[in-house]
């Protein structure tokens, strides 16, 4: 576990994980916007839990690669939760966001044929799942 201005990360990372396929640095952004998100979620202190994981499917074969970025911050009023990945909405006040976090990663993990599921309530924090099908060579 790591500390970074108060928050507690924890990572819990499958061993075996299964490679996808992407691009590097467009799934760097991704995260990293996750990330940051959820670090001003929780402002002064929190727990940040990053995990990974493999899905199999009927076959028994694993059929995707999950991330779950989850924070212990304000939460997203329910109101909200169909909206946040629209191009320009936040709920930060003015100057401190643009509104494009989101949606450009919502575009990324499309891109690369991946889902994305969040669960949230206000002042409980906020989970964001992310599945992308494993690379078959």
């Amino acid at each position: 576990n790591v500390l970074l201005n108060n928050i507690k990360i924890e990572k819990l990372f499958k061993k075996d994980l299964c490679k996808i396929k992407g691009n590097s640095f467009q799934l760097e952004q991704v995260f990293t916007n996750f990330i940051i998100n959820a670090c001003q979620a929780m402002q002064d202190s929190g727990v940040l839990t990053l995990m990974t994981g493999n899905i199999p499917g009927k076959s028994g074969r694993v059929e995707y690669v999950y991330i779950v970025i989850a924070d212990t911050g304000e939460g997203i009023e329910k109101g909200y939760l169909t909206k946040i990945f629209d191009p320009f909405f936040t709920t930060k006040r003015p100057g401190a966001g643009t509104g494009l976090g989101l949606s450009v990663s919502y575009g990324i993990i499309t891109q690369h044929e991946g889902e994305i599921e969040v669960s949230s309530e206000k002042e409980c924090g906020t989970c964001f799942f992310l599945y992308f099908p494993v690379f078959k060579k």
